[in-house]
């Protein structure tokens, strides 16, 4: 095993979580290397088997209902659109063999896919979503579907795993919330999300502190020395997050909505550097290049405190489409 970092707790701690940590870096690794995949996604990802919870995520089942397909087919739904839409180009579903098309009704249409109910029902899924391969596999799949749909208009994104039994449970769906998805596609409209992150520095570690050699210095002027840099380092810090606040303040300006995510832990993450901000934005299309300039702009004007800004997207809406996303 690798050396880890931070004092002898630290690497004890690091040691007993190991499993749990590797398989969390994973995970969140896919979120970075395909450009989105946030943590409310990755939460998705994790849990989708476990916690399908409520009608709304319909469970698949060994035989088909009354109603439901009799070719062992269930269907899978990326998210919904505006139900005038155009009909998507032709591309494969998940499983590569079903093309996604369109399910229309009550004036929404979801964006679905068939799936061979044998090898998505729950205790299957339950079990190959712990292969992370399969996993980041999956994900990718639904992510680009959900990138070629925004073509479309605006778009409520659904989890990851999102499988109902059949086109008529899915038409079911859209009537019972028809309502809370047509507000947030009024909502959406005419926006894109986008990314923006910020982060501290080229995460090298501080050197080591060594003792002073003998007769170099007293104890005294030892602890004095220590202090100090550690009252520097704790009002660089502060320094930092204001500033840090100061560009969330700005960039919130030419938005219509903004979302704080919690920053992620470098152990998970595998990003050397200290990441001081991760936020999403709901701009207006018709302000992207001016968003975008903004985001350069700042990132000019900090990158001598040490500050880097990263720009990413568009993406469907997962942060601001509303409890909508999570039918």
């Amino acid at each position: 095993m690798p050396d880890l970092p931070g004092d002898d707790a630290d690497r004890r701690w690091a040691a007993e979580q190991v499993p749990g940590l590797l398989a969390k870096a994973r995970a969140e690794a896919l979120e970075e290397a395909h450009r989105r995949l946030r943590t409310q996604l990755v939460e998705a990802l994790m849990s989708a088997a476990a916690a399908r919870g409520g009608e709304p995520q319909a469970r698949a089942r060994e035989e088909p209902p009354e109603g439901g397909h009799a070719d062992g087919l269930g269907v899978w739904v990326y998210g919904v659109v505006a139900g005038d839409a155009p009909e998507p180009a032709r591309r494969a579903g998940v499983d590569e063999r079903h093309d996604v098309e369109l399910i229309r009704h009550a004036g929404l249409a979801a964006v679905a896919s068939a799936v061979p109910r044998d090898e998505f029902r729950e205790d299957v899924l339950e079990e190959r979503l712990e292969d992370l391969q399969y996993l980041e596999v999956l994900a990718r799949a639904h992510e680009r579907v959900l990138d070629d749909i925004l073509g479309l208009g605006p778009v409520v994104p659904l989890r990851i795993c999102t499988i109902y039994e059949s086109p008529e449970r899915v038409r079911e769906m859209l009537e019972r919330e028809r309502r809370p998805l047509a507000e947030a596609l009024h909502r959406l409209g005419g926006t894109a999300e986008w990314g923006v992150k910020a982060y501290l520095g080229a995460g090298d570690e501080a050197p080591a502190e060594t003792a002073a050699a003998p007769g170099s210095a007293s104890g005294v002027d030892y602890l004095a020395r220590k202090r100090d840099r550690r009252d520097a380092a704790e009002a660089a810090q502060r320094a930092a997050d204001a500033t840090v606040e100061q560009i969330h303040r700005r960039l919130s300006e030419h938005a219509v909505d903004a979302v704080l995510s919690p920053a992620q832990d470098p152990r998970l993450s595998g990003e050397a550097r200290e990441m001081l901000l991760n936020a999403a934005y709901l701009v207006p299309k018709a302000r992207t290049d001016e968003f975008q300039s903004l985001v350069g702009d700042l990132n000019r004007r900090h990158a001598p405190e040490g500050l880097t800004l990263e720009l990413t997207g568009p993406w469907p809406a997962y942060h601001f489409a509303g409890s909508a996303a999570a039918v």
